[in-house]
């Protein structure tokens, strides 16, 4: 699993934007307990494509629903950055 998103970043000391319309996010890691989730996600410029670069995430596990990853997807599409992420 995976998500397609059109990821739109800034870095400081740089003009200008980076815009990648199909970016491809990828969870790349995650560890934690039943109180927190950590991941590492993973974004590449396309699928199978090159790493633009990675970000960490945290929330708190639902021990009830399904498995780790699949809720760190679902958390990251409360996240107003990917309203708009589709599955893929």
């Amino acid at each position: 699993m995976a998500l397609a998103t059109t990821i739109t970043k800034t870095q400081e000391h740089f003009t200008g934007e980076l815009v990648c319309p199909e970016a491809y996010c990828k969870v790349g890691s995650i560890s934690g307990n039943k109180d927190s989730i950590f991941f590492i996600l993973n974004t590449y410029n396309s699928q199978g494509g090159k790493v633009l670069f990675n970000k960490e995430y945290c929330f708190t596990p639902d021990l009830d629903g399904p498995n780790f990853i699949q809720q760190a997807y679902e958390y990251l599409k409360t996240l107003p950055e990917f309203a708009d992420a589709t599955d893929c």
